[in-house]
């Protein structure tokens, strides 16, 4: 699959993507700078689905694929849209199955990824059984 291509999306995705001016550079993080690079500082809206993320690299999201990238690479890749853009709104948006959604380990990668573009994610204490 060529590197600017996502690797799984259902048909209308596909085809709302390529009827867009939408520009997709691979999950790679000198990919990204360079493509950034090409481009003067400018606010972005960046929206991130968690399940980019290989999927057996984060148990328990609700929609995994396979041959993703890593937490880490996608860490990395924040790092350089943070460093080249200003991220201003953002989405990291989670799709989990619901027993893992306050699991330490969904709660810690979700914190990760949001520090990276400087958002402190402050978590409600669990409800009372």
């Amino acid at each position: 699959m060529p590197a600017d291509r996502a690797r799984d999306l259902d048909p209308a995705e596909g085809d709302a993507l390529a009827d867009s001016r939408v520009k997709r550079v691979a999950a790679d993080p000198d990919a990204l700078r360079a493509a950034l690079q090409q481009q003067s500082r400018m606010d972005v809206y960046l929206h991130l689905d968690v399940d980019i993320v290989d999927g057996s690299n984060l148990p328990g999201l609700r929609f995994p694929a396979p041959d993703g990238p890593t937490l880490s690479v996608v860490e990395d890749c924040l790092a350089q849209i943070a460093d080249c853009a200003s991220a201003a709104p953002a989405c990291i948006s989670c799709a989990w199955e619901s027993a893992r959604i306050a699991d330490p380990s969904t709660l810690r990668a979700i914190g990760r990824l949001a520090a990276v573009i400087g958002a402190d994610v402050q978590w409600p204490p669990p409800l009372a059984a």
